[in-house]
């Protein structure tokens, strides 16, 4: 049984290094995607180049919903947020419900699934990994809308896949607890290229108020890319104090920000979470990978029938 168990890991670290390596990744398993991108042709504007151009460069795109959206839409998704705060805040009784996430682990003859608790975060939506995606709500049409996934493509070179939202507010915590899970430096496990999109729905303009940061430039290829790396279909934590070590502080982008700061990121690079100890953040999250990820979709996705009102890119990057 041993023997086995060794062969297995073997096996699936050769499978899965073999798939992640860019030709395979790209040329073939991403090659539906490439094509269904040049049959699109998705047109980028100023903003969305700007944010590819971004991502492109420092694996990171700060702007806003204000200067991205129509006026008026972040008061709808500020409204929504709210609504959900309140429900959550009636189930006190209950308790405060945490952020439960999935990952993949070696397994025997492939990759098992462990789960994981995150008491600092309280999860707005309520049903975790079997939400449904109601294209109607704001932050859906915010995830699947034609310019953030122009923008996001821009920067792939094709059709992104949107597998993952989240409407999380973090706790607060004493001063000087240690940091655990996504608080910790890490890069994402999900794909060789990814980006998440963060929406603040609550000013973050000092530490205390649990910030995102990132390292510019620790995407693959990036002048920090080769440090701490990935290990498809797992991610990477560096030792504690060891990326502070090794990465200048001017690389070290820390996301300030009103309520309304939007920011794109390719998290593959180097990030962490920022924990709240003097005012609660309340934060909304959409995640895209490519068609060659192993990792599943956390969502339960619409009926067919309400696509037809989508873009094209919508209608691939929620389907099969």
């Amino acid at each position: 049984m041993r023997f086995l168990k060794r062969l297995g890991s073997i096996l699936f670290w050769r499978y899965h290094r073999l798939r992640a390596s860019w030709p395979v990744w790209y040329y073939l398993l991403n090659r539906a995607s490439r094509a269904r991108w040049r049959v699109i042709r998705p047109v980028l504007g100023e903003r969305e180049r700007k944010i590819a151009s971004a991502l492109e460069r420092d694996g990171i795109a700060v702007t806003s919903v204000a200067d991205f959206f129509p006026q008026g839409f972040f008061a709808e998704l500020a409204g929504e947020a709210e609504a959900r705060l309140r429900r959550v805040a009636g189930r006190a009784d209950e308790g405060r419900p945490g952020e439960t996430r999935s990952g993949l682990r070696p397994g025997l003859f492939g990759a098992d699934t462990k789960k994981y608790r995150k008491d600092f975060l309280v999860n707005l939506w309520g049903e975790g990994e079997t939400s449904p995606l109601d294209t109607a709500n704001p932050f859906m049409r915010l995830a699947i809308a034609e310019r953030t996934l122009t923008a996001i493509g821009g920067y792939f070179a094709f059709c992104p896949t949107f597998y993952y939202f989240s409407l999380l507010q973090t706790a607060l915590v004493p001063p000087g607890a240690p940091a655990e899970y996504s608080q910790r430096w890490h890069r994402d496990p999900e794909d060789r290229k990814m980006v998440k999109v963060f929406l603040y729905l609550t000013d973050v303009e000092e530490s205390g108020a649990g910030p995102f940061t990132y390292v510019k430039g620790s995407p693959g290829g990036g002048r920090f890319g080769h440090l701490f790396p990935q290990h498809p279909p797992v991610g990477s934590y560096p030792p504690p104090g060891a990326l502070e070590r090794t990465v200048p502080p001017d690389a070290i982008l820390t996301c300030f920000g009103k309520a309304g700061t939007l920011i794109f990121c390719d998290t593959t690079g180097l990030h962490r979470g920022g924990y709240s100890t003097t005012k609660e953040r309340i934060m909304f999250t959409a995640g895209y990978i490519s068609r060659a990820s192993p990792h599943p979709i956390r969502y339960v996705r619409p009926d067919p029938v309400s696509f037809a009102a989508l873009s094209a890119l919508a209608r691939y990057a929620i389907s099969q």
